[in-house]
Parts: structure tokens; sequence; C-alpha cells
């Protein structure tokens, strides 16, 4: 799994490269049914997808639990 799963999923166009993403400079269509992330029990990834919840968009992620690794309370604290 990997963050630009995530990115595309929200409507925006990115290229993975060894040092990181790069993200197109335009937006797709907002998805208009819930994205489901799979986190692959990766925390990171997880956090990734609360920053996506944040910014109003409808993601139910699978395995939220993973951030126990890094940051207990993170569930709470971001309201998944």
């Amino acid at each position: 799994k990997h963050t630009s799963e995530l990115i595309r999923a929200m409507g925006r166009e990115c290229h993975v490269r060894e040092d990181g993403i790069e993200i197109g400079a335009g937006w797709g269509a907002k998805p208009t049914s819930q994205i489901v992330f799979d986190s692959a029990e990766d925390h990171r990834l997880v956090m990734a997808a609360a920053v996506a919840r944040w910014a109003r968009y409808d993601v139910r992620v699978l395995h939220p639990e993973a951030v126990g690794k890094s940051y207990p309370e993170f569930l709470q604290v971001a309201g998944l």
C-alpha cells in the first residue's frame, strides 16, 4: 500500500518517484461515494487517511488500530 492510492482515490493525479510523490496541479472530480482505504496496518497510512477526513473527504479506514504502535491516542484525537 502507498499514500498514492489514497491521493488518487481523492481525485488527484500523482506519480510515485524514487524520492517521493509528485502530485499534479489540478483536481479531478471529488468522489461522490465513500472512499474505503486499506491502511495495510501501516500507522502512517492511517494518519494520512485522517488528514483526508479532516479535509472533508468521506474516508473509511480499514485497520485504524495500527496507529497503536506510534500514537495510541490517535484514533480518539483524530475522531476515527
